[in-house]
């Protein structure tokens, strides 16, 4: 049998929004299904965290919006900036 092996950069590991999210949808993942693969026969990474890797900038809009709402205003600058470096 033949091992299904992917090699890549951001596309091959499920890139979406600056950062590896959703590797379940990375086209070799789709391509393994497809297959009849089961999870255990192709095992991609999991990148869990806050936020994802490296950088997901859909989740800092995000939480920037839920915290402070649509506008933030110049005494709350400070606050969205240790929620971001956060």
């Amino acid at each position: 049998m033949h091992r299904l092996v992917s090699i890549g950069g951001s596309v091959t590991q499920g890139m979406k929004s600056f950062a590896v999210l959703e590797p379940q949808l990375s086209y070799p993942a789709i391509i393994a299904h497809e297959m009849g693969l089961s999870d255990d026969e192709f095992r991609y990474p999991n990148f869990t965290g806050k936020g994802s890797f490296p950088l997901n900038i859909e989740y800092l809009l995000r939480k920037l919006d839920l915290t402070f709402g649509e506008n933030v205003n110049l005494l709350e600058l400070p606050f969205a900036a240790i929620l971001l470096r956060e």
